[in-house]
């Protein structure tokens, strides 16, 4: 009786794991059509907008890299997409001695009832109970001569973005990440509504 239980209660969580993974991609789907409405707003504004890469290339490609140029009279506007389907947890960009890398992570553990030392480093207190859910290769290779901004436009906004070289430390929208400044979608909207800046 015991082991039908068991089995039954495995059964139900392994059904609600798969639910809640179609949830997530379904609502990841229904925000990135949300961005694409976006930019078809921005088309009706006057501003060209050409795709450098499909949608599902800068999903499940590879990260960094112009996906998107924005046109504004005589200014070319390069946008590398940041993106993935979990954005309840800390996106954390690190720096290599020879690469950029970007990692999704969540917290492995509810509620953290545990006391924190004193003699702890901040970022432990903060991320300590964290497990990476991805790690990819981000390239911010592209030439800032051939546009006149490179932005690395965060989609959707995490939780916590934070960038990672010898130390952790917050990334906020404007801040400079090689060529590139942050940018979160709100902020794309802002951006182009007064694009002679």
């Amino acid at each position: 009786m015991s082991i039908q239980a068991l089995l039954m209660t495995l059964e139900i969580c392994l059904v609600f794991a798969f639910l809640r993974c179609i949830y997530r991609w379904i609502r990841y789907f229904f925000r990135l059509c949300a961005l694409r409405k976006t930019f078809k707003k921005l088309t009706r504004a006057g501003i060209t907008v050409t795709y450098k890469r499909k949608l599902r290339q800068i999903v499940f490609g590879k990260k960094g890299g112009v996906d998107i140029v924005l046109t504004v009279g005589e200014k070319k506007y390069g946008i590398a997409l940041l993106t993935h389907r979990l954005g309840m947890g800390r996106w954390n960009i690190e720096r290599t001695r020879s690469h950029y890398y970007f990692e999704v992570r969540k917290s492995s553990v509810l509620f953290n009832l545990q006391r924190s030392s004193e003699n702890l480093p901040d970022h432990v207190k903060d991320f300590g109970k964290e497990k990476q859910v991805s790690r990819k290769l981000l390239d911010l290779s592209a030439s800032a001569e051939e546009y006149d901004r490179l932005y690395l436009l965060v989609y959707p906004k995490p939780k916590y973005l934070t960038y990672t070289e010898t130390r952790y430390q917050y990334l906020y929208e404007g801040d400079p990440l090689e060529d590139y400044e942050i940018l979160f979608a709100n902020g794309l909207q802002r951006l182009l509504a007064c694009p002679g800046d």
